[in-house]
């Protein structure tokens, strides 16, 4: 008769696989937490692109909102956005409206400044493009583990 006994029957057994469930259980409730905030800040920064649109296509010239963005930037948020396929499309977005709301002059129209309209049927373009990007529709927990 061996003097090892199995590993199961240890009195440090318990004990660890309670702290091995414990971690297991905590990542589990934390990437379905990331992913509830991801969707959160993808819905506010689609309807951002929404209202940008519907300003842009009026006649007068407007600052364009930005606030959401500013918001996910300032909560750290930006850690759960994938770097190349969503968060440099992004940043290329919101710095191009960055862009405008310093260019523009408030309450002219567009048709005043042919090069700003250029620009601003440029960055509708954009807008347009990304908010119908496939990553931009928010998705259930489960769809990430595919």
């Amino acid at each position: 008769m061996s003097t090892l006994a199995p590993i199961y029957e240890s009195s440090a057994f318990g004990p660890f696989i309670g702290v091995f469930f414990g971690f297991v259980f905590n990542y589990i409730y934390q990437s379905y937490k990331n992913n509830q905030d991801k969707n959160k800040y993808i819905s506010m920064i689609k309807s951002e692109f929404g209202i940008c649109i519907c300003i842009l296509e009026e006649d007068a010239m407007k600052v364009l909102p930005r606030d959401h963005w500013i918001s996910a930037v300032n909560s750290g948020a930006l850690k759960l956005f994938d770097v190349k396929s969503e968060l440099e499309p992004l940043t290329t977005v919101y710095n191009t409206i960055g862009e405008h709301n310093n260019d523009i002059p408030t309450g002219l129209l567009w048709k005043d400044d042919l090069q700003l309209k250029e620009k601003r049927d440029l960055l509708l373009l954009e807008l347009k493009k990304l908010k119908s990007e496939k990553w931009l529709d928010a998705k259930s927990w489960w769809q990430f583990w595919r």
